[in-house]
């Protein structure tokens, strides 16, 4: 379930869809907007939403045949678990519970379930080494065709992998917490907490069509009632955390921390007038900002790719996360540069850099990177933004976090 969670969040752009200008993180924890939702990790209790659907993928395009890329990825799980005994199109419906497709008359599911578990380890290692080695090889040498291929891959086995009950933190192949029916219905649970305090789909979106970038609302009216009703928000999210044992673990591992969310909320509540700003120019995507992205989402869904491969432990899988979050941070950020003004990218590049999981801020092996150049105080264009505050560092991102759960209080997602 874990790599599933990482593959979502990443979501990389299909052929021909625009770039977006926000990291997975925010577009996880506040999602207001249906359209951003989904491929995310859903509030079902079956994984039927984490799997390629046949002939149409979960975001309702049709895979082409001209797509020989993606068909290509495709023949190799298929070829692999019919190398196994069995086809593909069973392997979906068994793994969704037949919401994907049908599954066979008086099939018994649960010998079906028992059968697949045991052909599990062998069909990972036949799929993925091959996957992997497609990237930049043969039809596969547009990145971004590669991407939404190997995602639907990753999502098929980590949707097996949850229902084998493999990955999870007290087995030796994975780290994710033992999952539980609240767990799995977190996302949900967190989403509700957005109309329980009386924030509404329309702060977000204008005549239906998502504001990309709108984290905290489309315009400055709907920004501030958002921040007035923050720590209500939050409240309710962190009980919805603190309520679910393992839940707050398991959405670290899709990159989503709750602190640090709170964190970043706050720089964007006490800049309002620079975020609205920002917002029309954050539109529309450069080359480079879709470059950054999609380098990012190769990066992110590889190592979703590799951690079912090898079940790599947390240590190891976060010192890999944190690397390509930091990356894409600088790429972006000097990538918007050269679009957007000075005062709304040092505003984004604040915000993105409070966003960053604990984790990756106490990384060891990225504090001068972070402190002098993704993360430095001087990239943030506080001057411009006339607003003051300490500079990045551990401590202060700790005394914010502090504040919010006071005031306390997605997934994320």
């Amino acid at each position: 379930m874990i790599l599933q969670s990482v593959a979502q969040s990443v979501q990389p752009r299909q052929p021909g869809q625009p770039g977006q200008p926000v990291q997975p993180g925010p577009r996880q924890a506040f999602p207001m907007n249906t359209r951003q939702n989904q491929g995310r990790i859903q509030a079902q209790n079956v994984p039927q939403s984490t799997l390629p659907e046949n002939p149409v993928n979960q975001q309702g395009n049709i895979l082409r045949q001209a797509d020989s890329c993606v068909m290509e990825v495709i023949s190799i799980s298929s070829n692999c678990f019919q190398n196994a005994g069995y086809q593909l199109q069973l392997v979906d419906a068994v793994i969704s519970n037949g919401t994907i497709t049908p599954l066979p008359p008086n099939a018994n599911l649960l010998d079906l379930r028992r059968a697949l578990c045991n052909i599990r380890p062998q069909v990972i290692q036949c799929i993925i080494p091959a996957t992997l080695n497609k990237r930049g090889a043969g039809s596969c040498t547009d990145p971004l065709e590669f991407n939404f291929a190997e995602n639907q891959v990753v999502r098929r086995l980590s949707s097996l992998q949850d229902m084998c009950g493999a990955g999870t933190s007290n087995t030796n192949s994975g780290n994710l917490p033992t999952s539980r029916p609240c767990i799995q219905t977190a996302n949900g649970d967190l989403q509700g907490c957005y109309g329980k305090i009386g924030l509404t789909a329309d702060m977000f979106i204008s005549n239906e069509t998502e504001i990309k970038g709108a984290i905290i609302g489309k315009d400055n009216p709907a920004a501030s009632k958002f921040c007035g009703l923050r720590g209500k928000l939050f409240g309710c999210m962190r009980d919805v955390l603190d309520n679910c044992a393992g839940a707050a673990e398991y959405l670290l591992l899709t990159g989503y921390d709750h602190s640090s969310m709170e964190a970043s909320i706050e720089v964007l509540c006490d800049d309002i007038e620079v975020y609205i700003d920002g917002l029309q120019c954050f539109q529309e995507a450069t080359t480079d900002v879709k470059n950054c992205m999609d380098k990012m989402s190769s990066g992110m869904i590889d190592l979703a790719a590799r951690q079912i491969e090898f079940g790599m432990n947390q240590s190891a899988f976060f010192k890999e996360y944190c690397t390509i979050r930091v990356s894409h941070l600088q790429c972006d950020m000097g990538a918007w540069t050269r679009k957007c003004s000075p005062a709304s990218v040092g505003l984004k590049n604040e915000y993105e850099c409070r966003l960053l999981p604990k984790t990756c801020q106490n990384d060891q092996s990225l504090q001068k990177t972070l402190a002098n150049d993704a993360c430095s105080i001087d990239n943030f264009a506080r001057k411009l933004r006339q607003v003051s505050g300490a500079p990045f560092t551990r401590a202060t991102t700790f005394t914010i976090s502090i504040t919010t759960i006071i005031l306390s209080a997605i997934f994320m997602l």
